[in-house]
């Protein structure tokens, strides 16, 4: 336990104050409890950035962590399975888009795809939250929510906007 190796070294360096074993000690042990707190807290932040669907955010803490993970440092059950959801939700989904050819499409979202005029068109998009919005002229624009998740099929979407002013 580095904590407890910390405090020995400490009481070593209290009676030694000139001990360079025990400054050394209390530097290494500093440096690695440090290291073990700020991997912990980007754990933590990563995990809530994944329940809150912000697989992006997500994935940097997660990398954050593993750069601030000790090496000798085993994940836990926990941190493999949130390991194994970010793999997932960092892949890419094919969705279909229907539409009439003259509805302006576009998607806004972790994947953003600009204003295009499609009849059917299968985009990768990233895992997370997206608006769909159609606008025609002469037409009310539509808008959808589309929730994309790593490992679920996506029903094709039709985007046709047929309502006249």
């Amino acid at each position: 336990d580095w904590e407890g190796a910390r405090v020995i070294y400490q009481q070593l360096n209290d009676m030694e104050p000139n001990l360079q074993e025990a400054k050394d000690g209390l530097l290494r042990t500093g440096k690695v409890i440090r290291s073990i707190l700020r991997y912990e807290k980007y754990l933590e932040i990563a995990a809530i950035e994944a329940k809150r669907i912000q697989y992006q955010l997500a994935r940097q803490s997660w990398d954050q962590a593993m750069r601030s993970k000790p090496d000798y440092l085993e994940l836990t059950d926990e941190a493999k399975r949130l390991q194994q959801h970010l793999i997932t939700q960092s892949r890419p989904v094919q969705v279909l888009f229907v539409s009439d050819m003259a509805t302006w499409v576009s998607v806004q979202g972790p994947t953003a795809k600009k204003p295009t005029k499609l009849k059917e068109s299968t985009m990768n998009l990233l895992p997370g939250d997206y608006r769909v919005i159609g606008r025609k002229k002469g037409y009310e624009d539509i808008q959808y929510r589309l929730q994309v998740r790593g490992g679920v099929a996506q029903s094709p979407i039709t985007v046709i906007c047929d309502e006249k002013l």
